[in-house]
Parts: C-alpha cells; structure tokens; sequence
C-alpha cells in the first residue's frame, strides 16, 4: 500500500515511490499524538482525510525520501529540543513578544536552511495542496541538490514558536498568505507558525527586509513566542473551537512539549 512506479521528483529517475510526508510525521508525533489536528488547507475546515497521518503522496524514492529524512531529523532537533531550551529575550523595540535567541555555535545554518527549502518544495509538488512556487519550484530543486549555488535572500523562513498553551497550539496546515504586500507560503505544525518569503529582494519594505535577514542567517536565528492568538488563528476560528471542545479535560500546563 502507499507504493507505486513512477518519476521520483527528486532523482527524476523512473523508481518504486513511497508516500512522502510534506511535513515530517516525526513533527506530530509527540508526546501529544492523537490530539494534533489537521486543517483542510483549502476550506479552512477540519480535515477528516489527512487528519490521521497528515498530508503525503507518493512523490519521492525511498533513498531521496530518506536523503530528505536527514534535514528533517536535524530540523526536529532543533525546532523542539534546541529552540524551547533556548533563554527567552525581549527585544526593546517589542518588549511585550520575548524571543528565543540562538548564535551561530548552537545551530548549523546549512541543514537547517535546506529543511526550509525542502518544505517549501515538497509543499509544492503535492497535488492535494494548492500552491505553487512558479519558476522557483526548480531553484528550490537544484538548491537541495547542490546543482545551483544557493542565494540566501531566496526562501527566507520567519519562524514563530506558539505559546497559547491550548489545543489551537497543535494544528497541522498548509496554504499561500499575504504577507509585506507580497504572497507568501504558511505552515504550522505542533507549536509553531512558519512563513516562507520566496524572495525578500522583491519585497518593497527594505527596512523590514533587513530586519527579516536579522531574524535568520548564519551568525543567529531569533525565534519570536507568541502568547496570544495569531490573525491567522481567525481563519481557523471554527476549526479550533471544534479542537477546543474536544480536548477540553486536557490540562493546558501539560500540553507544551517539553
């Protein structure tokens, strides 16, 4: 079940596929597993077909999958053990939103930044979600494949770590957004909110431009925690009240992983 013979999107050789996750499976399953939820990245609904085991198709071989698996064990590390261990900081431009603060000895830049990449570019081959990264898809490609040198002010991830401490905390999606008046890509998985600018140099703001280099690049990645709703938590308005009802007798304090 789950195997076919077909054109591996990252080998581009005729092989067996596997169903590959578009976000890591190992991201959800944690000390929450069975109270994670996903949400139809196109009605903004729960969604009951991808709601066990996420979004994933047979796109990739078993050897590149496994290739892939590399960027998605290290991002794991860091995103849920490095990050939450992490001392929070407040910047005094925003001393009301603390955030995580890691220099360039704490994380490795180069494998992080391809799991970014890889998200983004496995988002965008996947049939059942609808976006698309436009000429970019083969850049994002040869990038992860070393063909092209990499050019950092492409697939830019602004990464928000949640911190409600509520079942809204575990949602699981994917979708476009507007974001610095430009379209944007939006993931969330168990505890955080990602957005990824495919191109910052198009971006009109240059003042915000350079902030967003502040944020992430090779000498310090600075992760804001949000406490309090996000605007895209109004898309799921419907969703989470669902989710909220659900898993009501749930002690908030004992849901954030640890």
């Amino acid at each position: 079940m789950g195997k076919k013979i077909g054109i591996c999107r990252y080998c581009n050789l005729e092989k067996t596929l596997i169903n590959s996750h578009i976000i890591p499976k190992s991201f959800y399953d944690l000390k929450t597993q069975g109270c994670y939820t996903t949400i139809d990245c196109k009605k903004w609904e729960l969604d009951k077909v991808h709601g066990q085991n996420g979004f994933k198709e047979p796109l990739l071989c078993a050897e590149c999958d496994n290739n892939l698996g590399i960027l998605d064990r290290y991002a794991k590390y860091f995103l849920y053990t490095q990050v939450p261990n992490a001392p929070l900081q407040y910047a005094e431009d925003l001393p009301l939103i603390p955030f995580y603060f890691l220099g360039a000895n704490s994380f490795n830049f180069t494998l992080l930044r391809r799991f970014f990449i890889s998200l983004l570019w496995r988002a965008c081959i996947c049939t059942t979600i609808p976006v698309s990264l436009g000429h970019y898809e083969d850049i994002a490609l040869h990038i992860l494949k070393r063909e092209q040198i990499d050019n950092e002010n492409l697939f830019i991830p602004l990464i928000y770590r949640k911190g409600t401490n509520t079942p809204a905390d575990l949602c699981i999606t994917i979708a476009r957004y507007h974001f610095l008046s430009e379209n944007c890509f939006y993931f969330r998985f168990p505890y955080y909110e990602v957005l990824m600018l495919t191109d910052i140099e198009a971006c009109t703001n240059k003042l915000y431009v350079r902030h967003l280099q502040q944020l992430f690049n090779r000498q310090r990645i600075q992760i804001y925690k949000l406490m309090k709703n996000t605007p895209m938590d109004e898309y799921f308005y419907k969703s989470i009240q669902i989710i909220q009802k659900k898993y009501y007798r749930m002690s908030p304090i004992n849901m954030e992983e640890k």
